[in-house]
């Protein structure tokens, strides 16, 4: 039983973190999603905003046929990425950002901090600027 984890804030609204979790559901058997949202300060109601699009993601991720869980986390997505991994193990971690380089995770080096921290695979799923609307 393959099991990611999966860091997203903002992007965890858009449609391609669905289509390349079914990908990776297809292809290697994924089977099981925990899901950290990062707090993010910039929100005007921070916990409100992360607890909203993660609990529209999990049952996004339930219909799809995941089993999935999720938490909230630290506004640091690198803390909050390893406060995840000291508490579970994963098959692969799956981190989401802009395309561009308006993503702040990127000019954070994100994927590459994770990458160092764990033997864990890392893999980046980039998304467009766009929002999606979350499936119903």
């Amino acid at each position: 039983r393959m099991r990611a984890l999966v860091v997203s804030n903002a992007t965890l609204e858009h449609d391609e973190v669905y289509a390349a979790l079914a990908e990776h559901q297809a292809k290697s058997g994924l089977v099981s999603v925990h899901v950290v949202v990062p707090v993010s300060l910039r929100d005007r109601y921070p916990w409100e905003a992360a607890k909203e699009r993660l609990d529209v993601a999990l049952l996004r991720l339930q219909r799809m046929g995941f089993a999935a869980t999720g938490g909230l986390g630290d506004n640091d997505p690198f803390l909050a990425l390893k406060q995840a991994l000291d508490v579970d193990v994963y098959d692969r971690i799956l981190i989401t950002t802009l395309k561009s380089d308006a993503s702040r995770w990127l000019r954070m080096d994100l994927i590459s901090r994770a990458s160092r921290l764990t033997d864990t695979p890392v893999e980046r799923i980039a998304t467009s600027a766009g929002w999606s609307a979350p499936a119903t």
